[in-house]
């Protein structure tokens, strides 16, 4: 922790006096492990709206093609707009957003939770191939019975 810290605070000085940006110097010298970053912008997804999303980055420019696969729990319910995300040396910092839709919504269902699952990414690169991120979890909110008055 420590030694991250200071290399951190260094990198930070040698970018101020070089007058380039702290990340150039954070790739020039390797103190950023290559990593994949998922952001999430909503937890919930509504049965009547596509209102679920995430963006995907790599944290450290690769060497050949990154391609990370992405699958859903149960696709019954839920779908993904991109079924891999493919990173290149061009493109590895710039957000790939993924879109998150219900299918199938049904009055009276109680809300569930779907995992979006990203198996391990394929690469000619050695420090991407076979690395993953964490899995995450949305909740499909569920859609109450119309309220039914009897006169």
């Amino acid at each position: 922790m420590i030694k991250t810290f200071f290399l951190f605070l260094l990198s930070t000085i040698v970018a101020f006096l070089l007058g380039c940006s702290h990340k150039e110097i954070e790739e020039a010298l390797s103190f950023s492990r290559p990593q994949f970053r998922v952001t999430l912008s909503s937890e919930q997804i509504f049965q009547l709206k596509n209102d679920a999303k995430f963006a995907v980055v790599l944290t450290a420019k690769p060497t050949k093609s990154v391609i990370l696969p992405i699958s859903v729990s149960d696709p019954n319910a839920i779908k993904t707009s991109a079924t891999e995300l493919v990173f290149t040396s061009e493109n590895y910092d710039t957000p790939q957003q993924v879109l998150v839709s219900s299918i199938a919504f049904y009055y009276g269902t109680p809300d569930t939770e779907f995992t979006i699952h990203f198996p391990p990414a394929t690469s000619e690169d050695k420090k991407y191939n076979g690395m993953a991120p964490s899995d995450i979890t949305i909740t499909r909110l569920g859609l109450p019975l119309p309220a039914v008055s009897v006169n």
